[in-house]
Formats: structure tokens, C-alpha cells, sequence
């Protein structure tokens, strides 16, 4: 398992220890070679926050954003890697019995 810290912009603040889901929606161009019709898809399901600060960066569409700590495989790493440099991510509180348990 791996903590990997993402950055969210206009989204909620998850407490540490809830589980969330984490969305990533690409650009057109790209989203028919990831996810064929489907620009937004789930690239880390029911994973634990570690925690959240508030040191979300600056710069264009940076206002309001929020880093998020998470527990995470390593292929849900390359993935949010990939999501953080290509696309938008977005983040949905999962129910504790959808959680992932590592």
C-alpha cells in the first residue's frame, strides 16, 4: 500500500479514515483512448483518506483546492498519477461497507 496525496479543487473535505471514490474526467481528445464514450472514470473505489490539508498550489483553477491524502494500491498510484497530470479529479464519499480494506 502506498499514501499518495492528490489535489481536488471545489470539492468536499473528507474527514481522515472515510473512504472515497476518486474520478478522473479527461479531455475528449483523450477520454476515447481511456475510456471509449466515457470521459469521467473511477480510478481508485473505495480507498481511505489519510488525511487533507490546504496547501493545494496556485495558479489557474487553484482557488479553493484541497490535498487529499490517500491509502492506496500501487496500480490505483499510476493511475492518479496519470489522473493528476491529464485530467480533472473529483472525489465521492463512498458508504463504509463499500470501503476497501487493505
Amino acid at each position: 500500500m502506498r499514501a499518495m496525496r492528490v489535489v481536488v479543487t471545489d470539492a468536499i473535505e473528507p474527514r481522515p479514515g472515510a473512504a472515497v471514490d476518486v474520478l478522473a474526467t479527461y479531455d475528449s481528445s483523450r477520454s476515447a483512448a481511456v475510456a471509449g464514450d466515457n470521459a469521467t472514470v473511477v480510478v481508485a473505489d473505495g480507498v481511505t483518506v489519510l488525511g487533507t490539508d490546504r496547501r493545494g498550489g496556485s495558479g489557474a483553477g487553484r482557488a479553493g483546492a484541497t490535498g487529499v491524502t490517500l491509502l492506496v494500491d500501487p496500480d490505483q498510484a499510476t493511475a492518479l498519477a496519470d489522473a493528476q497530470a491529464n485530467g480533472v479529479v473529483t472525489l465521492a464519499l463512498v458508504p463504509p461497507e463499500d470501503a476497501a480494506h487493505p
